[in-house]
């Protein structure tokens, strides 16, 4: 009897491992994708030429570095660096107004991204400006530049809306001294 006991006992926990296989059973599908949240008073509008502008555009007039599009009525803002050259056949595509008297200006080109990326980073490093951090790949491109007290993002990348051209968002602002104790 131990051992038709033993041999129950076997085929029962046999039984056991086998009734919870869920071979051939489609697992679960994943759950659905949350998406980002923005912070409270960030506004998006699309420009006529489909990009993604921040709401409220600055009033400012436009210089001869770049013309705004027909098709829109951005201009750059009154406070943008003269020291900052706008790349030639780019066209003003958008303005951001961001925290802290920061600005993000928009452009569209038709150029290649390594050759933007070329561009701003020999220009501004001729009129001064320290490189501090840069990084650069064939989708997406980022330079940061720093002189005196204004800090210089420029960042390139393909437009979602026509792979055959690049947004080039340069963000500026005054960083305040760090006060010394």
């Amino acid at each position: 009897m131990i051992r038709s006991g033993g041999r129950l006992t076997h085929l029962f926990v046999l039984a056991l491992i086998f009734s919870s296989c869920t071979c051939g059973q489609e697992a679960p599908p994943p759950p659905a994708p949350v998406p980002p949240t923005r912070p409270a008073g960030f506004h998006v509008t699309v420009a006529a030429t489909a990009v993604a502008t921040a709401t409220p555009v600055a009033e400012a007039t436009s210089t001869p570095a770049a013309e705004s599009s027909p098709t829109s009525s951005v201009a750059l803002p009154a406070d943008f660096p003269d020291d900052i050259a706008v790349m030639e056949g780019s066209t003003l595509a958008g303005v951001q107004q961001l925290g802290g008297g920061a600005n993000n200006v928009l452009f569209s080109t038709e150029e290649p991204a390594a050759k933007v990326f070329e561009y701003y980073k020999d220009d501004l490093k001729e009129k001064g400006h320290d490189v501090t951090q840069q990084y650069q790949t064939g989708e997406q491109s980022f330079l940061s530049f720093k002189r005196g007290d204004r800090v210089t993002n420029v960042v390139i990348a393909k437009d979602p809306n026509d792979p055959s051209k690049r947004i080039v968002a340069i963000m500026y602002y005054e960083e305040d001294p760090a006060e010394e104790f």
